[in-house]
């Protein structure tokens, strides 16, 4: 099953207290869940003018790292087989919900954003709505592990840069990139990302094959070259939502 949760950024919870506060329901719900759990985070229009988020990929990376790592450890230790993707909507793509996935369940925060704001984010004017959760009820699931949290914490989730690195956005129409992609972490999540910022039309990534990972230490304990490509592509399918087309090669030759 899969769940969706919209993050309303606006001038009063823009900061790392508010998202670390949000970490404990966050967890409880991909306790919830087996495949798929997608974060798409939404900004106020003086956020996104104030930072420039629409050309500034330096801060985008901020706010992803910040999220990203809200997870860990516990994401790595108990939910590895869950899929999270934090989805950037506004920056990538004019669409809202993603065709290309169905979900079970969606959540909001109420104490953040009203119904019918959310709403408008999500939703064309006669696209079918789905019943939005108030992220608060995932009490009623039940948290297997302690989790922390600084709700006290003010700071912005964009630190203050002298030089902002405002750069094209989809400059070019074809990129390439290649890896392993073992277990996609927030390391090849920021690098697909990138490579998402800055392609419109095609990217090409060449995936290292099972066969050339053979005599690596702990080999027996790497994902199979289906499963790291099937990853990949969906996770760059759920980020653009179908606008880019992917295509994987098999790197045999070392």
């Amino acid at each position: 099953n899969r769940a969706y949760l919209v993050i309303y950024f606006t001038k009063k919870n823009f900061n790392i207290g508010y998202v670390h506060g949000l970490k404990e329901y966050l967890i409880r719900i991909i306790n919830s869940i087996r495949k798929t759990f997608i974060i798409s985070v939404i900004f106020s229009e003086d956020i996104l003018e104030e930072y420039g988020l629409k050309s500034n990929l330096q801060a985008i990376q901020q706010i992803l790292s910040t999220i990203y790592n809200l997870f860990e450890p516990e994401y790595s230790k108990h939910y590895p087989m869950v899929i999270i993707a934090v989805t950037l909507p506004q920056i990538f793509t004019n669409e809202k919900i993603p065709t290309n996935f169905k979900f079970d369940s969606f959540y909001y925060d109420k104490d953040s954003v009203s119904l019918e704001e959310i709403e408008a984010v999500l939703y064309d004017k006669d696209q079918e709505k789905h019943e939005l959760k108030d992220i608060k009820e995932t009490n009623e699931i039940k948290l297997p592990l302690e989790v922390l949290s600084f709700r006290d914490n003010e700071e912005s989730l964009i630190k203050d840069s002298e030089e902002k690195e405002n750069v094209e956005k989809f400059k070019y129409k074809v990129t390439c990139l290649g890896g392993t992609f073992d277990h996609l972490h927030l390391g090849h999540k920021l690098l697909l990302t990138n490579a998402c910022f800055y392609t419109s039309q095609t990217i090409i990534i060449g995936i290292t094959s099972s066969s050339l990972l053979s005599k690596k230490k702990c080999a027996h304990f790497l994902e199979d070259f289906e499963t790291r490509k099937q990853r990949v592509e969906s996770f760059i399918h759920l980020l653009t939502n179908n606008s880019v087309e992917v295509k994987v090669y098999e790197l045999n030759d070392p």
